[in-house]
C-alpha cells in the first residue's frame, strides 16, 4: 500500500510549487502586487517582459526589456462607455478597443528612445512621449508610407508631410509664406500668403526646396516657437530647448532674422551692421539670413 500510493506524498508539492509559482490570471493584491516575473494587469496578473515588440498590450510590464507600451495617436481621456468595438471610435478605427465596458486605446509594445530624441529609433520612427508613464516610444508618424508600405495618412489643406530620422512617415506641419510673417502676417495677410499661429514660427526647411508644393522656395513649415532671441544661441534639436522666437531662424547656432535677398533694401531688411546672406545652396531662394558684418 505504502508504495502503490507513494504518488501522493508529491501532490501537495506540486500542487504548492504551482500555487507559489504560476500566478498567470490570478488577482493582484489590494496594492497591485504579482509574484517576481509578473506583472498587474487590470487587476490580474500576466507573465512579465513577455511581448514583443509590435505585439499588443496593456502595460509596459509585459512587453519586453527596452520596449514600451504606448500609442501616439490616441488619447484614453476621451474615452467613452461601449458594449461592442463599434462603439468606439470611428467605425473601422483600430485605434480603439472595447475592454471591460470602457474605450481604452489600442497600445502595442514599441522600442523605448530617450525623448525626444529619436537616435534609438528605427529609420521612419519618432520619439514619442507618454505623460503618464514618463516614458518615450518610438512610433511611425501620421502621414506617409509605413514600414509595410502602407499608406499611413494624408495632410490636409495647405499641410505638408515632413520626413523624419530616414525615410517613410513623417508628421503634416503646415506651411507659410516666410518673408511674410513679420510683414502681413501681422495684419491682414495678403492673398495666397500662408501664415502660423501667434506661437508658432515659420523655419526654413532644406526638405521643402524643390517640392511641388514649393515650387519657389517660399514656403517654410510651422514649428512651436520659442524664447531665443536675435543672436542668442539655438538649437533645431528638440532636447536642447533653444528655438528662436518668432520671425527669427536658428542658423550657424545663431538666432538671426529672415531678409529678403532678391530684391535690395526689399522687405524685411536686415538691421544696420548687418548683410543679407543667401543659405548654402540657396542663391535661387527669395530669402536669406542676416549675418552680422
Amino acid at each position: 500500500m505504502r508504495a502503490r500510493y507513494a504518488w501522493l506524498a508529491t501532490l501537495p508539492l506540486v500542487l504548492g510549487s504551482c500555487y507559489l509559482f504560476c500566478d498567470e490570471g490570478r488577482p493582484c493584491t489590494a496594492a497591485g502586487e504579482c509574484l517576481p516575473g509578473f506583472v498587474c494587469v487590470e487587476e490580474r496578473c500576466v507573465t512579465a517582459g513577455a511581448k514583443q515588440i509590435g505585439d499588443e498590450c496593456i502595460d509596459t510590464g509585459e512587453c519586453v526589456d527596452g520596449a514600451v507600451c504606448g500609442e501616439a495617436y490616441c488619447d484614453d481621456s476621451s474615452a467613452g462607455s461601449c458594449d461592442a468595438p463599434g462603439d468606439c471610435g470611428d467605425e473601422g478605427d483600430e485605434l480603439w478597443l472595447c475592454r471591460e465596458g470602457s474605450c481604452k486605446c489600442k497600445r502595442v509594445c514599441h522600442q523605448g528612445c530617450d525623448y525626444p530624441s529619436f537616435d534609438k529609433c528605427p529609420s521612419g520612427q519618432l520619439c514619442y512621449y507618454d505623460v503618464d508613464q514618463e516614458l518615450g516610444f518610438c512610433q511611425e508618424g501620421s502621414c506617409g508610407e509605413g514600414e509595410d508600405g502602407i499608406q499611413l495618412g494624408n495632410c490636409e489643406g495647405d499641410e505638408i508631410c515632413l520626413i523624419f530620422n530616414g525615410k517613410g512617415s513623417g508628421i503634416c506641419y503646415p506651411t507659410c509664406t516666410i518673408l511674410e510673417q513679420n510683414q502681413s502676417c501681422l495684419g491682414t495677410p495678403s492673398p495666397g500668403v500662408a501664415c502660423c499661429q501667434p506661437n508658432q514660427n515659420c523655419e526654413h526647411i532644406v526638405l521643402l526646396w524643390g517640392v511641388p508644393e514649393n515650387p519657389d522656395g517660399s514656403l517654410g513649415l510651422c514649428f512651436d516657437s520659442g524664447t531665443i532671441d536675435e543672436g542668442g544661441p539655438c538649437s533645431n534639436d528638440p532636447a536642447d530647448d533653444a528655438f528662436c522666437q518668432r520671425g527669427l531662424v536658428c542658423h550657424s547656432n545663431f538666432c538671426r532674422q529672415y531678409c529678403n535677398l532678391q530684391v535690395a533694401g526689399g522687405v524685411p531688411m536686415c538691421p544696420v551692421g548687418y548683410n543679407c546672406i543667401a543659405y548654402p545652396g540657396g542663391e535661387l531662394l527669395p530669402y536669406g539670413w542676416c549675418r552680422p558684418q
